[in-house]
C-alpha cells in the first residue's frame, strides 16, 4: 500500500542517490542546494529546490541528482495524496511592511495633504500676473491640487492659472493649468476659476494667476499644491 513516507539524504557534489519507492507525488521540502529528480515514468525534472515537486504522477523509482557541486542535503516527501507547489515563480522582493489595520486602511484612501498654499484678495491689475510660485523653486515638478479665483468688472474680464519658465505675458501665455468662465450679472462681468481636478506641473516651470482687466479687492484667490 502507498503511504506517505519522507527521506533525508545528504547528496555528494555532483552525485545521486536512488529511491525504490512506489507513490503518486513528490516534493522537496528541503535542499541546501538545486536538484534534479529524475523518475521511471516521468522524465528528469532539473533545478528543483524546496517546495516544488509532482503531483499525480505514478511513479515506482526516484532518482536524485545535486546540481549544487557541494554536498547537498534533500529532505524529499512522496505521497499519495496530492499536494501543491509552494514557491513563487521568478524573484519576489517585498519593500518594507505594511500593516492593514483600520487606522493604516483609513489612512491609504485619504488624499494627499498639500504642502503649500497661496491666495489673495488684493486688486487685480489688467494684465498683470500674479505669483503662485517662481520656477526656481520648482526643483522637481509640482501638483496643483485645488485652485478657484473671481473676479469682476464693468468691462469683459478673462483669469487664467499659467504655468511658464517666466512670468506669462497674457492669458495664454504658457501652459494653461485652469482658465476662467465669464458670467454677466448686474453691472459686472463676473470671472470664475475653479480646477476639477489635480494638475502635475513639469520641473522648472512656475506657476502664475493672470488677469486680462482691473480686478476689484476682496474677491478671492487661492491655491493648494506641493512641490515635489
Amino acid at each position: 500500500m502507498k503511504q506517505i513516507q519522507s527521506y533525508t539524504y545528504t547528496i555528494p557534489a555532483n552525485g545521486s542517490v536512488q529511491i525504490p519507492a512506489p507513490n503518486d507525488n513528490f516534493i522537496v521540502q528541503a535542499a541546501t542546494g538545486p536538484v534534479t529528480v529524475r523518475g521511471d515514468t516521468f522524465g528528469t525534472l532539473p533545478s528543483l529546490v524546496a517546495g516544488q515537486g509532482l503531483k499525480a504522477v505514478p511513479f515506482n523509482r526516484l532518482e536524485l541528482k545535486d546540481e549544487s557541486g557541494a554536498p547537498n542535503t534533500v529532505t524529499l516527501l512522496i505521497s499519495p495524496a496530492e499536494f501543491v507547489n509552494q514557491v513563487f515563480s521568478g524573484s519576489v522582493v517585498i519593500v518594507g511592511a505594511q500593516s492593514l489595520d483600520l487606522a493604516t486602511i483609513l489612512a491609504l484612501g485619504r488624499p494627499e495633504l498639500p504642502t503649500n498654499n497661496w491666495g489673495s484678495i488684493a486688486a487685480s491689475a489688467a494684465g498683470v500676473p500674479q505669483t503662485v510660485f517662481l520656477p526656481a523653486a520648482n526643483t522637481n515638478g509640482a501638483i496643483v491640487w485645488a485652485a478657484s479665483a473671481s473676479e469682476a468688472n464693468a468691462a469683459l474680464i478673462h483669469s487664467a492659472f499659467i504655468a511658464k519658465a517666466s512670468a506669462p505675458a497674457t492669458v495664454v501665455d504658457g501652459e494653461v493649468i485652469a482658465a476662467s468662465v465669464v458670467t454677466a450679472v448686474g453691472a459686472n462681468m463676473h470671472s470664475t476659476i475653479f480646477l476639477p481636478t489635480p494638475q502635475r506641473i513639469a520641473a522648472g516651470l512656475g506657476l502664475y494667476y493672470f488677469p486680462t482687466a482691473n480686478g476689484a479687492a476682496n474677491y478671492p484667490r487661492h491655491v493648494r499644491y506641493s512641490l515635489l
